[in-house]
């Protein structure tokens, strides 16, 4: 399995052109009720992919949620800045935001994002 984990994960970071960062895939079991997650340290351009055995069995599943966890590797510069932003002003004695509530609504938004961009990527470019 971890072969095939291998030849989807560099075909899609190819499409994405996700270059420079270091990639670890962990075959990971019971991730809840994730098929997959991602890990990502953007300053040193470092991610980890955690892909649940038991719930990637078919081949379609598989290459989604690779691909679905890319699309957040591709983003995390961007939510990243737009978090350290709201870390900031969070910080600011002088501005009252409710950073708890914008925070998960970023999530919240990116999470939809990446799921759109993954189904439009898996409609227009087949990897199997």
């Amino acid at each position: 399995m971890i072969k095939q984990i291998k030849k989807i994960f560099n075909f899609w970071k190819k499409v994405l052109k996700i270059r420079g960062w270091k990639p670890t895939i962990v075959l990971a079991e019971d991730l809840g009720e994730s098929a997959a997650e991602v890990y990502t340290v953007d300053t040193s351009k470092e991610f980890t992919v955690l892909i649940d055995k038991n719930y990637n069995e078919d081949i379609k599943e598989l290459n989604h949620n690779i691909l679905h966890e890319l699309i957040h590797v591709f983003l995390a510069p961007y939510v990243n800045y737009i978090t350290d932003t709201l870390l900031f002003i969070k910080n600011n004695p002088n501005i009252k935001i409710n950073y708890d509530k914008i925070f998960k609504q970023l999530k919240n938004r990116e999470e939809k994002i990446v799921e759109k961009l993954t189904k439009i990527l898996l409609e227009h470019i087949n990897y199997t």
